[in-house]
């Protein structure tokens, strides 16, 4: 009985999931009079990131079919669908995720009568090389220059676009189409009037750390010399060896300070110490190193198959064996050394504490 009320439900369950994903007629024809102003703004923070913020204003008239539903709770379907008309995705691409974007704001919507007014922000960091869209802009990353182009929803391409502008943050624009009307120190770009045909796009050179960063994670020609050493490659690694090698200098300095002959206890934990720092050297080659390691050996050796995967298993067997052998036998040496205080020796200690 149950199986069949769930067929004859799931029909109907279908066709209201369809009707929810039929695209909102946006009336396009009724925004020509609409205003908007756009603003992307760069912010380079010395690290190997940036981040750009858009900054959207959007004036729709009154008259506009879906201008009521901007009113409703930002949780009403017909609230969505109204502005996903206003600020949808900028591009048809299907890697164009806009879930890339991060709003620190809530979107603020204020009626007058006349016309209803839209103030939106979002922000989104920009590190690799990527195709990521913030509001009506896509940012193109290369190696070579960043790229930011206006890409506004089909509804508002019609709209009046009073003002637009670019800020690059300090970088100097290498090109900017079409001409714009106002700027300042080849830095902050401003478009006035902008037709619908004419989306403003401009090229720049990314900061030094990003190129350096960039090509110290590619694994692009020329530039994949460059990715050993880089940041997730040798750099990272470093720090794990560097470690390794302090315990082992540590561990035998420590030895040359004890006092005559060392105990079982104390040869031990000098023992374990020196693995454990093998161990964690070996780990940080493994893990950031892997790859580099595997095509160095794939050229010397003329491997012509893939035996990476191979290659893995018996590294993860022979290096899991030996966490586990070095951890057993600490909790082993824990244990001896516990039953060797009697409870009277422990008792003692005690009322002397």
């Amino acid at each position: 009985m149950l199986l069949l009320l769930f067929c004859l439900l799931l029909p109907s369950v279908g066709e209201a999931a369809a009707a929810e994903d039929t695209p909102t007629d946006c009336r396009a024809d009724q925004l020509k009079t609409a205003k908007v102003t756009a603003l992307a703004e760069f912010e380079h923070r010395g690290n190997d990131f940036s981040m750009v913020t858009s900054t959207m204003d959007i004036s729709v008239p009154a008259g506009w079919t879906h201008a009521s539903d901007l009113l409703l709770d930002a949780h009403s379907p017909a609230y969505r669908s109204a502005l996903a008309c206003l600020v949808g995705k900028p591009t048809d691409e299907w890697n164009d995720f806009r879930d890339y974007e991060w709003r620190f704001k809530p979107v603020t919507v204020k009626a007058d009568g006349q016309r209803v007014k839209v103030h939106y922000e979002a922000s989104t960091w920009v590190q690799f090389s990527s195709s990521d869209a913030v509001g009506p802009w896509v940012l193109t990353v290369s190696k070579e220059n960043w790229r930011i182009a206006l890409r506004p929803s089909a509804a508002l391409k019609g709209a009046d676009w009073d003002r637009v502008q670019v800020d690059l943050g300090g970088r100097g624009a290498l090109t900017a189409s079409p001409r714009p009307a106002f700027g300042e120190g080849g830095t902050r770009l401003s478009w006035q009037r902008k037709e619908p045909d004419q989306n403003p796009t401009v090229t720049f050179r990314p900061p030094t750390v990003q190129h350096w960063d960039f090509i110290t994670t590619t694994t692009e020609e020329p530039w994949q010399v460059w990715e050993t050493w880089g940041i997730y490659s040798a750099s990272a690694a470093f720090w794990y060896v560097a470690s390794g090698a302090l315990l082992l200098v540590a561990g035998r300095r420590l030895r040359r300070s004890l006092a005559g002959p060392t105990t079982a206890a104390e040869s031990s934990a000098l023992r374990y110490l020196r693995w454990w720092a093998i161990l964690l050297m070996f780990l940080g080659v493994l893990v950031y190193l892997n790859d580099n390691l595997y095509r160095w050996f794939q050229k010397l050796g003329g491997w012509y198959h893939d035996y990476e995967p191979t290659v893995a298993v018996f590294v993860l067997a022979f290096l899991g064996r030996a966490i586990v052998n070095t951890c057993g036998s600490v909790a082993s040496q824990f244990r001896d050394d516990r039953s060797r205080v009697s409870p009277s020796t422990a008792a003692s200690s005690v009322l002397r504490g």
